[in-house]
């Protein structure tokens, strides 16, 4: 039984609306190109190995790591004719980023992330961030469901499925604690050496079979053999991809979200920052002579202003530059330091941020009434507008969890009294 508790997953399971798009037919066996829906109008695409006459046979889901091609990977497609070569049926499937589930197949080669299903993943992982979506949830609720596909052909054993997944996968390491079904999953990464692959499951074949068997070219499944004409499910019509999910998500959240107080603003952002805004912890590093403090400006960057990190200690006016890596330690680096300059009698503290080290900044200004003021410069216009474009240059680090369900940039701006320059 699925156990639904540690993870986001869908309350409920949809119709798979699977369906055969392509069938070929060879020496022992036969290759059925198939699709399903993981989620309404969110297919996923995958190639069936089946022996022939094959009848509650042993099965194997293998998950497509991190080869561009998927499924069609020379090496996955030499595992899938090995095993079903020994009378087990074999399940390859596209991972979100790769093969026909390729959301980038468009964009120019000099931008990095055509074929490049990791980077893509990076992109989508980042973007999902924002409305409290995970992308290594979405990737197991996609192998719960080819598990639950496989368990609907009558060709399969529903208590002999096992899983394994291709070389730079990951989802695979977490399926167990989320899926009791799966008789095994396996670790070692079979498509390196598919030839000794049936062994692995040798107690679940016929090892007079595995012994006799005729070596099998995965040549002879050719590459064209695609669930889809244009061979990507981004062109299939009727289908939404993961863009228009978080897309969607996000555009219901900005609708129904309330406008929330400064107090209760405060209090949700420092949940969600992991933070506790009356902790008292000392700052490290702050050097100089700090007698006779009147005004403070902390200069805030994430490495994108190129200026100096030295701090200027003259006269009563301290100008003392941070610099931040992430949403979460970069705010509490911020408060941090904006309690040390309190505690030492410094009666006024000004905060300006450069790039996105405006997200932190912004934050800490929210979380403490020691701020004066906050100026931003080349700030991100919105957490909304990363959504809207496909390949963004913000880090995922300064892109917290769930943010667009309790507030956005712009509301930051307008409680804080932030001035912005372009």
């Amino acid at each position: 039984m699925t156990q639904l508790m540690k993870h986001n997953f869908p309350t409920e399971k949809k119709s798979l609306s699977a369906a055969v798009k392509g069938r070929i037919e060879s020496v022992g066996f036969r290759v059925e190109n198939v699709i399903f829906r993981s989620r309404p109008r969110y297919p996923v695409t995958a190639n069936m190995y089946i022996p022939e006459g094959a009848e509650n046979c042993p099965a194997l889901l293998f998950v497509g790591g991190s080869a561009p091609e998927g499924k069609f990977d020379k090496n996955c497609r030499r595992l899938a004719a090995e095993l079903v070569s020994c009378g087990m049926v074999v399940l390859v499937m596209d991972s979100a980023g790769q093969g026909e589930r390729s959301l980038f197949t468009d964009v120019a080669a000099s931008d990095g992330i055509a074929g490049n299903p990791e980077r893509e993943r990076e992109l989508l992982a980042a973007q999902m961030k924002l409305v409290g979506e995970s992308f290594v949830d979405w990737a197991l609720w996609d192998i719960i469901r080819a598990i639950d596909f496989l368990e609907s052909r009558s060709e399969v054993d529903p208590e002999k499925i096992c899983v394994a997944e291709g070389q730079g996968g990951t989802a695979c390491s977490l399926l167990s604690e989320v899926e009791t079904r799966p008789l095994a999953i396996i670790s070692e990464k079979l498509e390196e050496n598919p030839e000794n692959a049936p062994f692995f499951f040798s107690s679940l074949l016929d090892m007079d079979l595995v012994a006799a068997k005729r070596k099998i070219s995965a040549d002879i499944v050719p590459e064209q053999l695609q669930c889809t004409p244009a061979g990507a499910i981004a062109r299939l019509d009727g289908q939404i991809m993961l863009f228009d999910f978080i897309r969607a998500e996000a555009d219901e959240y900005r609708v129904r979200r309330p406008e929330f107080s400064k107090a209760s603003l405060r209090e949700m952002v420092a949940e969600m920052l992991n933070i506790s805004v009356n902790a008292s912890v000392p700052v490290n590093g702050i050097c100089g002579n700090i007698d006779g403090c009147e005004k403070v400006l902390l200069k805030i960057s994430a490495g994108e202003s190129g200026e100096s990190n030295e701090n200027d200690f003259s006269g009563n006016e301290k100008i003392i530059e941070l610099e931040v890596d992430d949403a979460e330690e970069g705010t509490k680096k911020i408060l941090q330091s904006v309690k040390f300059w309190v505690s030492v009698g410094c009666e006024r503290i000004d905060l300006s941020a450069y790039g996105y080290a405006a997200i932190p900044a912004l934050f800490a200004a929210l979380l403490s009434d020691d701020v004066e003021n906050i100026l931003l410069e080349n700030a991100p216009e919105s957490f909304d507008s990363m959504l809207r474009i496909r390949i963004i240059s913000v880090p995922a680090a300064f892109m917290p969890y769930g943010v667009l369900k309790i507030t956005d940039i712009p509301q930051l701006v307008e409680l804080v009294g932030a001035k912005i320059v372009k």
